[in-house]
Formats: C-alpha cells, sequence, structure tokens
C-alpha cells in the first residue's frame, strides 16, 4: 500500500504539475522496486524525466534490495547521490592527498581504475562537494586548512568547483559554492533560519569575478558534449588522467580536438611541455590553481 501511495504520487506530480524530476531524500530507505517502478511510470509520462536520490545504506528488511548506492547496478537509470566522489575529492582538494583515487572518482567512478568502479555509467554518479546538509565547501576548506589566508581558501573552493563541474558524471551544485559562500562553521543547518542559509547578494557583489569564472566553466562543458558522455567506453577512452608534477593533468579528446585540463591546487610553480603534436592540435587549456583561472580557446 506504502509503495503504491508513492508511486501514484510520483505520478500525480508529473501529470498534474509539469514536473520533470525528482530528487528523493534518503532513498535508500526505499525499496528498489519501487523507486524502478516510480521511474518507469513517470518516464511514461514525461520522457525527459529523471530520478537521483541519496542511496545511502540503512538497513531495511532482510531478503529485500533497497535503493542504496551499492544496489546501482541493479538499475542503472537513476543517479545517487556519490559519497565516495564528494570525499575523495575534498581530501584531494584540502591535501589529504587520495590522488590516486581521485582519478578513478573524476572518471565517473564507472570504470575498475586504481580502485573498483562505483556505477555502471557515469550518469548514476551525482558529484558533488557540497549541498544543504553540511558545510559549505568554503567552511570545510576552511577547517581543514586553518593556515591558509582567505584568499587561497576561496581560491581552493573555486578549484572544487571546476573539479565537479568537468568530472565525468553529472555536475551538483548547491547556491552559494560559486561565491565560496560560508554558514560560518555550522553543518547541519536546517533550523537556524535565514542568517547561515540565505544567499548573500552583497557577498555576490564582492566576488562577481568568481562567479562570471563559474558561469564559463558551465558554458564550456556545456559547449562540449565530451564532458556528458554517458558511456564508460568512451570516458576510457576520451579522458587521460596523469599527474604534472604536483597538478593533476586531465586530457580529453573531442573530435580530433584536445581539451587540456591542469588543477593545481597547491598553487606551486609547474610547467608543462606539450611534447607530441596530437596534443598541439586544437587543443583548449583550462588551468585553475590558486594563482590562476585560465580558460584558453
Amino acid at each position: 500500500m506504502v509503495s503504491k501511495l508513492i508511486i501514484d504520487a510520483c505520478c500525480y506530480y508529473v501529470r498534474e504539475y509539469g514536473i520533470d524530476g525528482l530528487r528523493f531524500d534518503l532513498m535508500g530507505l526505499i525499496d528498489l522496486e519501487t523507486i524502478k517502478r516510480v521511474y518507469q511510470s513517470c518516464k511514461q509520462i514525461n520522457p525527459s524525466f529523471v530520478l537521483y536520490g541519496e542511496g545511502w545504506n540503512m538497513g531495511g528488511p532482510d531478503g529485500v534490495a533497497m535503493a542504496t548506492m551499492d544496489k546501482s547496478f541493479m538499475f542503472e537509470q537513476i543517479g545517487f547521490f556519490n559519497d565516495f566522489y564528494r570525499e575523495v575529492a575534498k581530501d584531494y582538494l584540502c591535501y589529504s592527498w587520495k590522488k590516486d583515487e581521485f582519478k578513478n572518482a573524476f572518471a565517473g567512478s564507472c570504470l575498475d581504475f586504481i580502485v573498483p568502479k562505483h556505477f555502471k555509467k557515469p550518469s548514476n554518479s551525482i558529484n558533488y562537494l557540497e549541498c544543504h546538509d553540511n558545510h559549505t565547501l568554503f567552511d570545510t576548506v576552511n577547517m581543514r586548512r586553518s593556515s591558509l589566508s582567505d584568499e587561497e581558501k576561496i581560491a581552493l573552493t573555486e578549484i572544487g568547483n571546476a573539479i565537479v563541474m568537468f568530472s565525468a558524471g553529472v555536475p551538483f551544485f548547491h547556491a552559494g559554492s560559486e561565491i565560496a559562500s560560508s554558514k560560518q562553521g555550522h553543518g547541519n543547518t536546517y533550523n537556524t533560519g535565514d542568517e547561515l542559509n540565505r544567499f548573500d547578494y552583497s557577498l555576490l557583489d564582492q566576488r562577481i569575478g568568481m562567479a562570471k569564472r563559474f558561469a564559463s566553466f558551465a558554458a564550456f562543458r556545456k559547449g562540449h558534449p565530451v564532458f556528458s558522455l554517458d558511456d564508460p567506453n568512451g570516458v576510457d577512452a576520451y579522458f587521460d588522467i596523469n599527474d604534472a608534477g604536483e597538478a593533476l593533468h586531465v586530457r580529453i579528446e573531442e573530435e580530433g580536438e584536445y581539451h587540456h585540463l591542469f588543477f593545481n591546487q597547491k598553487g606551486s610553480s609547474q610547467q608543462y611541455v606539450f611534447h607530441h603534436e596530437e596534443d598541439k592540435k586544437g587543443k583548449h587549456i583550462i588551468e585553475i590553481s590558486p594563482r590562476t583561472v585560465v580558460i584558453d580557446e
């Protein structure tokens, strides 16, 4: 009866209100069969319908498959908030390293590459570093790298935004991350009112350059479909992720051209020489470090 109620309610929202996607809080508490039927029923009403949610493993009846992240291979049409991505990306960003694990996450967490894959395809992975729960990315950087200047902490937050934007998978951003918003070190602020949860437009005025660079990242991704590949074989073929000194170099091939992304979270002086002719042809260079953000087309 509860399963039918959930399915009927979701179909009603899609049919009567034109809702084209649903995000399930604590989706792991719902059985996988119900979530499958929600998706299939709503997809019949609106072919562009999407569904994603929190696939945390929170228990359930014995012998019943729940809609948890570890069950993603049983139904590949839905997306899961990827906490593997979230944690290794934060560790990489804040110098706790895990650089190799982060390479797997950047490639959509869908390849047996360094660590076992978590998903069948990139669109199963909702890539994020910040959402309404827990600390903002700036506050995380502030706590983990307290010795840095505010300017350096803001720069690391900007690198984090770029990492999410250009990773294979589905980028997810919390409003305010594009200007390194803070909740003054508080994590779960659902009951603290507007003082900590509001979007600070005065901060947007101060950091308008950062917001515009965020928009340029989004425009670059949108303009290059290779970043939205949903075939793990394609990601494996076109994404090449390697170290470049202390920086991370991601070379992505698209229709005979090459996008070169350099993530230099330490900001130390780095030099990269393009040795191969194919690297020199039609290249787009994106360099992101605490000192420089460059998009060169």
